[in-house]
């Protein structure tokens, strides 16, 4: 039996060189995908940054375009600072938080 396989690779060796590529490749992702979940799960930082706000306020993440196509980005849109200050003068607003840089 290891006679057949070891003549079949030594008359194809592009195709067995090809199919080793293949499996050391795809080791590797998989590999990298349970690295970035287990590193994910134990990461140890709750998700637990905005849980004591009442409202959260943020920008429009997206802009019109005549073609009716709203294109979506990835970055965040900041919040004017003057928002923040009219938010700080509602009745019953004890602090504004402003954590991203405004314009």
């Amino acid at each position: 039996m290891f006679d057949i396989a070891w003549s079949t690779i030594k008359n194809r060796k592009g195709g067995f060189v090809a199919a080793f590529i293949a499996v050391i490749c795809g080791s590797a992702v998989i590999t990298a995908c349970g690295v970035l979940f287990v590193s994910g799960l134990l990461s140890g930082v709750a998700p637990e940054r905005y849980a004591g706000a009442t409202v959260m306020v943020g920008g429009r993440q997206t802009k019109d375009v005549k073609e009716n196509f709203d294109p979506y980005y990835a970055e965040r849109v900041t919040v004017p600072a003057s928002v923040a200050e009219q938010i700080s003068r509602v009745d019953g607003v004890e602090k504004v938080v402003l954590t991203t840089p405004s314009r």
